[in-house]
């Protein structure tokens, strides 16, 4: 999937904190990631940014703490 995909994505409605764990998991800067649209996801990647983002919208966990 590719990063832009993901982001226009509208059944994840919290953008920021989807943008949060792309930094994280895919160890990149917020510009990057504006420049990187492009940008293909690998599928462990892409399970890992889905779990972060289950985990604060359904578990209600803080940000801080899921990063």
């Amino acid at each position: 999937m590719l990063l832009q995909d993901l982001l226009q994505n509208p059944e994840y409605k919290q953008k920021f904190v989807l943008e949060k764990f792309i930094q994280e998991v895919l160890q990149i800067s917020r510009e990057e990631m504006r420049t990187k649209m492009d940008k293909n996801i690998s599928e462990p990647e892409l399970d890992q940014i889905l779990r972060y983002y289950r985990s604060y919208v359904e578990d209600k966990k803080p940000l801080e703490y899921i990063l």
